[in-house]
């Protein structure tokens, strides 16, 4: 199974920053939250590490604008079906999940005759870093 599409739910400090480095290697992020608010602060928030990296000297320009256009938001569950890959990395409590992951159960199943063959990943302790340099990621399906 080829990753080119990523759906990151949860738009704070880890879900904004999993975005982020997806988005820097070059997949195309579908960034999901509940809250427009939040959506937009991620968004202001990895303008702003971009800029920064790349002042210094760590990413190009070039790349900074290829990586913004990569992702994209919403506030609807339903469209990460279209997604190769899901991570949720939303508040940790389990009231919460459990309402995610079963709207997650049945807008994966809609897109795909076999809802097992998409990888899940449920985030919780793994903090990304977009400063890191070659930074290369290994899939299992």
């Amino acid at each position: 199974m080829s990753i080119q599409t990523v759906g990151v739910i949860g738009a704070g400090q880890m879900g904004n920053g999993i975005a982020h480095t997806f988005a820097v290697a070059g997949y195309r992020v579908l960034l999901n939250d509940i809250s427009e608010d939040a959506l937009t602060a991620a968004m202001a928030r990895i303008e702003k590490n971009t800029a920064r990296q790349v002042s210094k000297g760590t990413l190009g320009k070039d790349a900074r604008a290829e990586a913004l256009a990569n992702i994209r938001t919403t506030q609807d569950l339903g469209e990460l079906g279209g997604t190769d890959l899901v991570i949720e990395a939303a508040t940790e409590r389990e009231d919460v999940k459990n309402q995610i992951f079963a709207g997650l159960a049945s807008s994966l199943g809609k897109t795909r005759s076999s809802p097992q063959t998409r990888p899940l990943c449920r985030s919780r302790v793994w903090r990304p870093r977009p400063t890191v340099r070659n930074a290369s990621w290994g899939f299992t399906s």
